[in-house]
């Protein structure tokens, strides 16, 4: 398949969300300019691989909302991302 102009695809934003990570804690931190971007980058990959929605977790993290529970394993989840970036 060549490569060429009909190759080009324009995402919306929300496919962009969906799509890249990076994207998601681009606007986190915008929203939580005092939390650090290594920190959102970790929640938002054990949010993803918990199946957790970033905006609940960010109500619980980030807003301090301790009545918000997170789901069972995700704080293994995320232990284990911050294990895994100290190697």
């Amino acid at each position: 398949m060549p490569y060429d102009e009909n190759s080009i695809v324009t995402l919306s934003q929300e496919d962009a969300e969906k799509r890249f990570q990076y994207v998601t804690v681009e606007q986190m931190a915008n929203q939580y300019p005092t939390v650090s971007t290594e920190f959102l980058n970790r929640l938002v990959e054990a949010c993803e691989l918990a199946n957790w929605s970033t905006a609940i977790a960010a109500k619980r993290y980030c807003k301090g909302d301790k009545t918000i529970k997170p789901p069972d394993g995700f704080e293994d989840i995320y232990r284990e991302l911050i294990a895994k970036t100290r190697q």
